[in-house]
C-alpha cells in the first residue's frame, strides 16, 4: 500500500503538466476556432530562413496526435501545420540539421520532354562538331530531329538535340506509344521512361524522344519523291491529210548540199532528205541536249512513239515548242517539228519530204494546223 501511494505521489507532477497541456490546447483551440482563423505554420516560415530540427518535428507530431485523439476544434489547422513542418524538414534534408530552404528556379520547358538540349549555334560550329559533343547522337539524328534537309548550320540558329541516340518527334493526334515504337524502330518501354510517361499519356504537340529511332525514308526532310511516270498512252492511227493551212516551202536542199556534209559528223541516223532526218537535225541544232534524239537505229516515223528509245522522253498529246509531232502512225508514217504554239488557236510545224516521193524529197515546208486537229496528234518532248 505504501508503494502504491509513493508511485501516485511521483506521478502527480506529470499528470499536472499533462492536464495543463490539454487545457492550453483546448482553450487555445477554441480561441482559434472562435476568432480569426489561424494560418498554417508554413505560411509564416515560407519566406524566412527557418530551420526545422528533429526535436521540433517530434513535438509537432505529439501535438497533432493528441489533437486527433481528443478531436480538438482546431485539429485541421494543427494537422496542416504538422504536414508543413514535415515537408520543410524533408526538403531541407533528413540530417535534422542546418539546411535552409531556398525556392527553386522555375524553368519553362514549354513542350519539350525532359533532357532535350536546346542549343544555339556558335560561330565556327558545324553540325559534325555539335554531334561530336552530343553523347553519341549522330549528325543525321540531329538533322532529322530539326527537319533539316542539309547539314548546313548558321551562327544564332537554335537546334534541339536528343539526350540519347535517337530522334525527336512531335506528337500528332491519334499517336500511341506502341505505334510510334513500331513505325520508328524504338522500344515502347524506353519511350515511356525517357519521356516520363509512366503516369501521363502522350500530349498532342509535345516534342518527345524516340530512343534509337529513325525516320522512314518518305518522312526524311531530304526525301524527294520520284517523278511519277505518265500513264501508258495507246496511240491510234492519225490521218495525215487535209489539216495543213498555208503550206509554204521554206527550203530546198540538194542531195549533195553543204548541209549534208556539215551534219555527217553528228551521226544523224535518218536517211538524208526524209522527215526523220530533218526532225533529228532540227532538234540537235535548235534545242537543248535533253531534246536531242539518239543516234543509231531509230526506225521509221510511224514507230517512234512505240520504240524503246522514245521511252526516255515525255510523250503525250499536248503541243509544245520543239516537240516532235507524229502526224501519221501508218507505214512509214510521218513526223514534223513544232516551231510555234498559239494555245487554243493553232500550231506551226516544219517538216521535210511531206507527201512521200512525189516531188517533195529534200524540201522543207512550214504550215499551220488548227488547235482541234493538233490535239489529235502524238508529241515527243524532252527527256523525263
Amino acid at each position: 500500500m505504501k508503494n502504491i501511494r509513493s508511485r501516485i505521489l511521483r506521478a502527480i507532477p506529470y499528470l499536472a503538466c499533462f492536464g495543463a497541456l490539454l487545457a492550453l490546447m483546448f482553450f487555445g483551440s477554441q480561441k482559434d476556432d472562435n476568432g480569426t482563423n489561424s494560418k498554417p505554420i508554413i505560411s509564416a516560415i515560407n519566406d524566412t530562413n527557418f530551420v526545422v530540427t528533429a526535436d521540433q518535428l517530434s513535438e509537432s507530431y505529439i501535438v497533432a496526435d493528441v489533437a486527433n485523439v481528443i478531436n480538438l476544434p482546431s485539429v485541421l489547422s494543427i494537422n496542416e501545420n504538422y504536414a508543413s513542418i514535415v515537408m520543410k524538414y524533408e526538403v531541407a534534408g533528413a540530417s535534422g540539421g542546418n539546411s535552409v530552404i531556398t525556392k527553386p528556379n522555375i524553368i519553362d520547358t514549354s513542350n519539350l520532354t525532359r533532357g532535350i538540349v536546346e542549343y544555339v549555334v556558335q560561330a565556327g560550329d558545324t553540325l559534325a562538331s555539335i554531334a561530336a559533343k552530343s553523347n553519341g547522337v549522330t549528325e543525321t539524328q540531329i538533322r532529322w530531329s530539326n527537319n533539316m534537309k542539309t547539314s548546313t548550320v548558321t551562327a544564332g540558329q537554335t537546334i534541339y538535340i536528343p539526350p540519347v541516340q535517337g530522334i525527336l518527334y512531335t506528337v500528332k493526334s491519334g499517336d500511341t506509344i506502341e505505334a510510334l515504337a513500331t513505325k520508328y524502330g524504338s522500344k515502347t518501354e524506353e519511350i515511356v521512361i525517357y519521356n516520363d510517361l509512366e503516369v501521363s499519356s502522350l500530349t498532342v504537340g509535345a516534342t518527345i524522344i524516340l530512343p534509337d529511332g529513325a525516320l522512314p525514308e518518305k518522312e526524311r526532310p531530304e526525301y524527294v519523291a520520284p517523278t511519277p511516270k505518265p500513264p501508258t498512252v495507246y496511240y491510234s492511227y492519225v490521218r495525215d491529210s487535209g489539216v495543213r493551212q498555208g503550206m509554204t516551202e521554206i527550203q530546198n536542199y540538194g542531195y549533195w548540199s553543204n548541209m549534208y556534209y556539215s551534219t555527217r559528223w553528228q551521226n544523224n541516223p535518218g536517211a538524208f532528205g526524209n522527215c526523220t532526218w530533218f526532225v533529228w537535225y532540227w532538234r540537235r541544232n535548235n534545242m537543248g541536249s535533253n531534246y536531242w534524239l539518239p543516234g543509231g537505229t531509230i526506225g521509221n516515223a510511224g514507230t517512234w512513239t512505240y520504240a524503246a528509245w522514245s521511252n526516255a522522253f515525255l510523250k503525250n498529246k499536248t503541243p509544245a515548242y520543239g516537240a516532235v509531232v507524229q502526224t501519221s502512225t501508218g507505214s512509214p508514217g510521218h513526223v514534223a517539228v513544232v516551231v510555234g504554239v498559239v494555245s487554243g488557236s493553232h500550231i506551226l510545224i516544219q517538216e521535210m519530204n511531206y507527201g512521200g516521193y512525189n516531188g517533195k524529197f529534200n524540201h522543207v515546208y512550214q504550215s499551220k494546223i488548227n488547235w482541234a486537229d493538233a490535239l489529235k496528234y502524238n508529241y515527243i518532248h524532252g527527256k523525263r
